[in-house]
């Protein structure tokens, strides 16, 4: 048989592992006799075998094949010719050592399981990179949720050209007058100094002289033309914006990276990195690492995927797994916020309808992230997802969504051995049917995990009670959501923590909670100190009405033990409540062994009971 179709052939099998677990018998027969007759004629995609299309099987590749082009040992040169002349690239099983290994649109790279192993020789392994161009400011307004766009001046663009609409608007700011400065239902976060704007990627539907149609309306408003209704930011530090621009992106698509072992380097810190990309997938890659890793600085840094300013990527059934001896190095590390983010494992950055899937780590700071820049070029994350993932033994906690990204989707996964489990700052985000235990004792206290701390005022020193480690933790301020659009934290079970459910504010002086609009339902609270948590810091004084609802509950607590908490005598509490906070609705729940079903540190007023 000639090696083409041989390999063509093993494509093909590799696909019937990944379709196993979705067919019956029957219907696996059926597929099986198609892919035989596929792997005869020629078709290697995934898309092509769902779709009955078929590939010549010149497009089709083993790698080895071009092992002549090989740089000593560095296999990137004979990856970078097979990608220029093949769409498919099987890698058998094999080590193969690479410098930077750019793929194309449209190309697949399929190894053979946990024994096709690269190892990297430089600071990335894999990119995926498009290009981003100069933008042109709009004319006029876009008028809120259409997708009608006027230009300043010609922007060379096809119907079906990608496009990046960019916002003057900083969803960080929240100065002014509301309604015209800001728009109460959208700030994003306050972090200090923090510049991210509104942005959204969308394809061009029609164009014609310097006004274009897009294919969806606009999901955030406040598009303007010059930035005349911008607030004066507070400080200095951050960036401002003249106007809304449209910029025009080569977008990378259709790659697809499935079924292959990284053994993790010293140097090698972004090792699959993703930007500027659309409708790609990485798929059942494994990680193994028993070596710290530091970026280009010397800074210790990893992140196993990094994919930011994209639309539309997957990545399912990948795993981190770091030797004890690297997980003991990472705990080691002081516990303080220069090491808060070091060893981000999975990340979306500015990044639209991506996420993650079936995938694991057993070792991070934080082992999923949704996130955004801060630079000139960031913008918020939308609808971005962890589903059905597990993380453990992170310093801090297993995901991270932070300010300035929104309707975040985190269900059904699993977190133990960390202090945080799941951590939200990012506004309207959907929480749902998460397992999330711990054995970190009551009285862990460093940051983000303190249970008191002293904080400096204009009114002096003043102890604040934060709430220490958290199963659930809806931080500094944002993670609210809005009459329309609450948060909403439901099915969850959590077990061991300090505060299952912590609604807290940050450090900073902004970053407080000054809307609501939280509804936790139907959660399985265990084995915590307080069942729900709303914590105030030492900034946020004045009154506000947070309508909270805490509905449906069951709240059970392992008993109090004074040393626990360094001597301060401080009963459990079903509900805490901090100070002047109004419209909390407590209805419904199960509270056992608690001394307090709720607790009200201070006035308060609307608090309903039943």
């Amino acid at each position: 048989m000639a090696q083409g179709v041989q390999t063509e052939i093993l494509v093909q099998l590799h696909y019937i592992i990944l379709h196993l677990a979705n067919y019956s018998m029957r219907s696996m027969i059926n597929f099986c006799l198609s892919i035989c007759a596929a792997a005869i004629i020629g078709s290697c995609t995934k898309e092509n075998i769902d779709s009955g299309k078929t590939l010549p099987s010149s497009k089709i590749a083993d790698i080895t094949e071009y092992a002549i082009h090989k740089n000593g040992e560095d296999w990137a040169d004979a990856f970078e010719i097979a990608l220029t002349e093949r769409d498919t690239i099987f890698v058998p099983q094999g080590e193969y050592k690479c410098s930077e290994i750019r793929v194309p649109s449209g190309k697949t790279i399929i190894g053979s399981g946990n024994k096709t192993v690269f190892t990297p020789l430089g600071t990335r392994l894999f990119i995926i990179e498009g290009v981003k161009h100069e933008g042109v400011e709009i004319s006029s307004d876009i008028s809120d949720y259409t997708n009608k766009i006027y230009l300043k001046q010609h922007l060379d663009l096809q119907p079906g050209n990608d496009i990046l609409i960019q916002s003057q608007r900083n969803s960080m700011l929240r100065e002014g007058i509301a309604g015209v400065n800001y728009d109460i239902d959208w700030v994003l976060g306050r972090t200090r100094k923090s510049s991210v704007f509104f942005g959204e990627f969308d394809e061009v539907l029609s164009i014609s002289g310097n006004s274009l149609t897009t294919k969806n309306n606009r999901i955030f408003p406040s598009y303007f033309k010059d930035n005349s209704r911008e607030p004066v930011p507070p400080t200095d530090g951050f960036i401002e914006r003249n106007a809304t621009t449209v910029h025009k992106i080569d977008m990378i698509s259709d790659v697809h990276l499935n079924k292959f072992r990284i053994i993790g380097t010293s140097q090698c810190y972004q090792v699959l990195y993703i930007r500027y990309a659309k409708n790609c997938s990485v798929e059942s890659v494994e990680y193994n690492s028993s070596v710290e890793t530091f970026d280009k600085s010397g800074n210790t840094s990893l992140s196993v995927i990094y994919c930011a300013y994209s639309r539309g990527i997957k990545i399912t059934d990948c795993h981190s797994n770091f030797s004890e001896n690297l997980i003991k190095i990472l705990h080691s590390k002081e516990k303080a916020y220069v090491n808060y983010s070091i060893y981000n494992i999975f990340k979306v950055m500015s990044c639209w309808d991506s996420g993650f899937e079936f995938c694991s780590s057993n070792g991070a700071t934080h082992a999923f992230n949704i996130t955004r820049s801060n630079s000139a070029d960031g913008i918020s994350s939308g609808n971005c997802y962890v589903r059905n993932c597990t993380a453990s033994n992170n310093v801090w906690g297993g995901i991270k969504v932070v300010q300035g990204c929104w309707n975040s989707e985190i269900v059904g996964n699993t977190i133990y051995a960390s202090p945080q489990g799941i951590v939200c700052a990012g506004r309207s985000a959907l929480i749902k049917g998460n397992i999330i235990k711990t054995t970190y004792p009551f009285t862990t206290n460093f940051y983000y995990t303190h249970i008191k701390s002293t904080q400096t005022t204009d009114n002096g020193k003043i102890e604040v009670y934060w709430g220490g480690t958290a199963g659930i933790m809806l931080n500094e301020g944002y993670s609210c959501g809005s009459p329309k659009s609450p948060t909403v934290v439901e099915n969850n079970e959590i077990n061991g923590f300090y505060t299952g459910l912590s609604v807290r504010d940050g450090y900073e002086n902004k970053n407080i909670f000054e809307e609501g609009y939280i509804l936790f339902q139907n959660n399985k609270i265990s084995n915590c100190f307080n069942g729900v948590g709303i914590y105030r810091n030492a900034f946020n004084t004045h009154f506000v009405d947070l309508f909270i609802d805490i509905k449906n509950n069951e709240f059970m607590h392992r008993g109090y033990l004074e040393d626990e908490l360094g001597g301060k005598t401080r009963e459990a509490c079903g509900v805490y409540i901090s100070h002047n906070i109004g419209n909390i609705c407590i209805f419904n729940n199960k509270f056992k062994n608690f001394k307090y079903p709720y607790f009200c540190a201070g006035y308060s007023e609307n608090i309903g009971y039943k």
